[in-house]
């Protein structure tokens, strides 16, 4: 803290009246602020949305549908999946697209039952971004539910 003094100076040039009082001082306490830097985080921040219940359903009924159709390729039910796509009245090239759903990997698959997955994630995002590998898949998604960022 300083203290700052001041005394009346005189502006004519002449003398002070003897009936005058003799000058006074004035001490005002100052002290400057200090500024510290704020490391950190300066406030949480806000939570992700969760995921709506209609897009989990959306999701896993899309996984489950192309397991699905995967297991009647695998078991002969049908030849292709132009044949799937004929007898479900889509297009091939749909099912094509959602055909690699069918190996998602489980603990994603967990993540997306468990509302772990962001509130942003479709169907077409998963199937177009998902690697063949559930080691890549797990790394690319961890199910730790801040995955797709």
């Amino acid at each position: 803290m300083s203290s700052h003094t001041t005394e009346p100076t005189e502006t004519d040039g002449d003398e002070p009246d003897p009936g005058e009082p003799a000058s006074t001082s004035l001490m005002l306490p100052w002290a400057a602020p200090s500024f510290l830097a704020v490391k950190g985080i300066a406030h949480a921040p806000a939570a992700k949305p969760a995921m709506k219940p209609e897009s989990r359903d959306a999701l896993l009924a899309a996984i489950s549908k192309a397991r699905g159709r995967i297991q009647d390729l695998r078991l002969g039910r049908v030849a292709t999946l132009a044949e799937i796509a004929d007898r479900e009245g889509l297009g091939e090239r749909h099912v094509r697209l959602l055909a690699p759903l069918a190996f998602v990997a489980p603990g994603i698959v967990s993540a997306i039952a468990h509302g772990y997955a962001p509130a942003d994630l479709t169907v077409s995002r998963l199937a177009n971004a998902l690697p063949y590998l559930w080691a890549e898949q797990e790394k690319d998604f961890p199910c730790s539910g801040d995955f797709l960022d």
